[in-house]
């Protein structure tokens, strides 16, 4: 696949010249039909997402199965469940979600369960996509609209991380759904506007919390700048949406707080939880990513005092280990790399699975995964998506000097992200997928911004 994408791209520069008008021609082809072949294209993507679900269903080596199997095999499983989730207790939501879809579907096996909720991440996946792009094209222009679309869909809407049911494609529909919610809320002008966005992001808010905490930093961020734009005396969110909002979500959130300490059928020990040091220790080592070693250690401890001084005494050690400021940034750097460099989202590592089906000859089976389960092969499209993600990231370079209100919600959510990720448990790119709507969002930006720029340079040599 590598060298294809090499061929082809050497090949067009070399004939680019020559080819020139045929691709004027096409363009003007495109523009006029635009609408019947965005469909066209759109229904495409989606037989071919369908096709990968069903070609790589399978088993991944991590959390993502262990909720599966504790799912469909609960009776023999009830121990391991409780024990489980009362150590993550953010699984809770997420483990509800699939047993009431298992429940629903008749108790059906686990590969039967498995495609199902990956024909629903497609769903979610593609929903988010179109959403935030249209939010866009409202908020800005077509332009921005239509880039977040290719950029979405060919980062996460062709990705093979729809074919695995886990809390990151849910992450994914909670931060787009926020942010469309979020310009909403905020261009509210009509009472009923300023009564069902506020209810329906407190919703999304309340979920977030419970099942990807990590996500309310996009809630401090946009309540920073609200506050600043409502100093600063800009336009800001009326007070009608700011208490609907707050009291929906305080109820629903204590609502769902003591509706999972009494969860029929389960018998779960908040002491058992991790506490957030947990993971800021495991965070402060190699590549500051998942270690056994301090998982093993804490679940040994009963008491969640001692548990915390454990890690507390852990992350203190680590730190100092470093010796100096130099050799910390150094750590900190190099996990950064590791949190934000692979536009695969560490599939090779984290999603590669073990197929129910195998077929030697499935050209999906081929291109998403690898003969064994390695945390460092990639596989055959991991090239051709790194294009795509360096790309992104040079346009959202050209976001910066864009200070409008919402632009700076979604950076300060950015910037946020990535302290939260070198401050805990990271060290792999897969955690960027729950902030991937914001930096699309960025890009997008960032891409009409350079074509502005293009344009009035070219008015100006004229």
């Amino acid at each position: 696949m590598v060298d294809l994408v090499l061929i082809v791209s050497v090949i067009f520069v070399l004939t680019y010249h020559s080819i020139k008008p045929y691709l004027r021609q096409l363009y003007f082809l495109i523009s006029k039909y635009v609408r019947p072949l965005t469909l066209a294209l759109f229904v495409l993507i989606v037989f071919w997402q369908f096709y990968v679900v069903k070609s790589i269903n399978g088993k991944t080596m991590w959390d993502a199965n262990m909720i599966l199997t504790r799912v469909a095999d609960f009776p023999q499983m009830k121990a391991l469940t409780n024990e489980y989730l009362s150590v993550y207790p953010n699984n809770i939501l997420l483990y509800l979600y699939e047993r009431g879809v298992w429940l629903f579907l008749g108790k059906p096996d686990l590969p039967v369960l498995t495609l199902f909720l990956a024909r629903v991440n497609i769903a979610l996946v593609d929903f988010s996509i179109i959403v935030v792009g249209h939010t866009l094209k409202g908020l800005f222009n077509r332009y921005t609209g239509t880039v977040y679309w290719i950029l979405g869909f060919l980062l996460m809407g062709l990705s093979p991380w729809i074919a695995v049911p886990y809390s990151d494609i849910w992450a994914f529909f909670f931060s787009s759904a926020a942010a469309s919610l979020t310009v909403s809320i905020f261009k509210a002008k009509k009472i009923w506007q300023k009564i069902i966005y506020p209810v329906l992001l407190a919703i999304i808010l309340t979920a977030s919390y419970f099942m990807k905490p990590s996500l309310i930093i996009f809630y401090i961020a946009a309540a920073i700048v609200g506050s600043v734009a409502l100093i600063i005396k800009k336009s800001t969110i009326s007070f009608l949406s700011l208490l609907t909002l707050a009291i929906t979500t305080i109820v629903l959130a204590l609502s769902f707080n003591n509706y999972q300490k009494n969860i029929p059928n389960l018998n779960l020990n908040e002491n058992r939880a991790f506490s957030m040091m947990h993971f800021a220790a495991m965070g402060s080592i190699k590549m500051g990513a998942y270690n056994p070693a301090d998982y093993f250690a804490d679940k040994r401890i009963k008491d969640p005092d001692k548990r915390n001084e454990r890690d507390i005494r852990v992350l203190k050690k680590r730190i100092v280990g470093y010796k100096n400021v130099g050799n910390y940034q150094r750590f900190l750097i190099r996990k950064h790399v590791f949190n934000t460099a692979d536009g695969g989202f560490n599939w090779a590592g984290n999603g590669n699975k073990i197929i129910f089906e195998p077929n030697p000859d499935n050209f999906a089976q081929k291109l998403f995964t690898t003969q064994k389960i390695s945390f460092t092969a990639h596989t055959a499209f991991s090239f051709p998506v790194q294009i795509f993600w360096i790309l992104t990231w040079i346009l959202t370079l050209f976001s910066i000097p864009n200070e409008r209100l919402f632009t700076q919600i979604f950076k300060y959510s950015i910037v946020g992200f990535f302290l939260f990720l070198l401050m805990f448990e990271g060290g792999k790119s897969r955690y960027m997928i729950q902030l991937l709507p914001f930096i699309l969002i960025l890009a997008s930006i960032g891409a009409d911004n350079l074509a502005s720029f293009i344009r009035k340079q070219k008015s100006l040599s004229n």
